[in-house]
């Protein structure tokens, strides 16, 4: 009689197990001296909301063993880099001045990114439930 087969991982577990293996590969790269570079190429995917998935990749990267200071530059500075815009990515003169005002240190803690107080984009001051308010459903 043979002994039953464990049964086949669900999509939850394989999708955790995919991540852990993409983290470790992140890790990885950026200890070998790799440009990590934060964003998404899934627009199409129902499930990635642009601004909120940014979020939780950030949170990846953090977890990959990114430093707090390395996941921002992979959002900004690093991101610029990959886009060939020297206008971004950094707050200096003859940069683009848009910048999000938190309420809190993201360098303290990352999840702060998510606790924005003000939006400043094109020298214009936004309230952010004001632009949520106003954004389709």
């Amino acid at each position: 009689m043979r002994a039953a087969q464990p049964a086949a991982p669900g999509p939850q577990e394989r999708g955790r197990r995919v991540r852990e293996k993409l983290q470790e590969l992140v890790r990885r790269a950026h200890e070998a001296g790799g440009r990590i570079v934060a964003g998404t190429d899934t627009g199409a995917v129902r499930s990635i909301v642009p601004g909120f998935g940014l979020h939780r990749e950030l949170g990846y990267l953090r977890s990959a063993g990114l430093s707090t200071m390395d996941v921002l530059r992979a959002a900004t500075a690093r991101a610029a880099e990959a886009l060939r815009r020297d206008d971004l990515g950094a707050i200096a003169p003859g940069k683009r001045a848009d910048l999000l005002l938190l309420r809190g240190d993201p360098l303290a803690d990352l999840s702060a990114l998510r606790h924005i107080h003000r939006v400043v984009r094109d020298g214009v001051v936004y309230d952010p439930a004001a632009l949520l308010a106003g954004a389709a459903p």
